[in-house]
């Protein structure tokens, strides 16, 4: 039997229970003979129609959390390094005890360190924009995953835009940031919300009327 794209089933799960009833409808058509990219545009439809939806009814929710959590993302790295820092301190303060000196990080480990500190706090921002709504914290979720990737765009056109100082009058040209460097702006900030808002979305949802 025809199993249709497991990640689209999945999705159109994920946005609950108000349509769910829409997967057996999906899934009856695709077996009668409709294509992957069929049923991949009617879960995008879906998916888009019940974000457009939410936003209709709670606009200033969904707006407050977003900016909830993009500030939970600003901020939650200097927490990080507070209390990560602490704790290193305590530990170098052990090694003059003994009478010798910590040995110095290595490169790797601070890139490591500041690595999981700037991934981590995305997941913190996803976390408290999902569990902070009071409406469909699922559609929240991928309202809040989608947002972060339309910035995240933003960031990267906006970076590659530099003062030309080879003119007398203030000009901008293009330089476009490595292509490494744009793909790591691009994917890991928003799978780690999606990480931070599937987990804050996990309670029962708390639908306003």
């Amino acid at each position: 039997m025809r199993q249709p794209p497991k990640f689209a089933s999945a999705l159109l799960r994920s946005i609950g229970p108000l349509e769910r009833g829409s997967v057996g409808d999906l899934l009856e058509e695709f077996r009668s003979g409709k294509s992957s990219g069929w049923y991949w545009r009617q879960v995008v439809s879906i998916v888009y129609g019940s974000m457009l939806r939410e936003f209709r009814l709670h606009p200033t929710g969904i707006i407050a959390c977003i900016g909830l959590g993009w500030l939970a993302e600003a901020f939650a790295p200097s927490a990080f390094h507070a209390t990560i820092g602490t704790v290193i301190t305590s530990h170098d303060r052990s090694y003059f005890a003994s009478g010798g000196a910590p040995p110095p990080p290595s490169a790797h480990f601070i890139w490591i360190y500041n690595f999981a500190v700037w991934v981590t706090a995305y997941v913190v921002g996803g976390f408290l924009a999902a569990r902070a709504y009071r409406g469909n914290r699922r559609i929240m979720a991928l309202i809040f995953v989608v947002a972060l990737m339309f910035r995240q765009m933003l960031l990267v056109m906006l970076s590659g835009i530099v003062i030309d100082a080879s003119s007398m009058a203030p000009t901008y040209a293009i330089n476009p940031i490595p292509l490494s460097t744009a793909m790591l702006w691009l994917t890991f900030p928003p799978m780690a919300a999606l990480i931070g808002a599937v987990i804050g979305s996990q309670r029962r949802d708390c639908i306003r009327v």
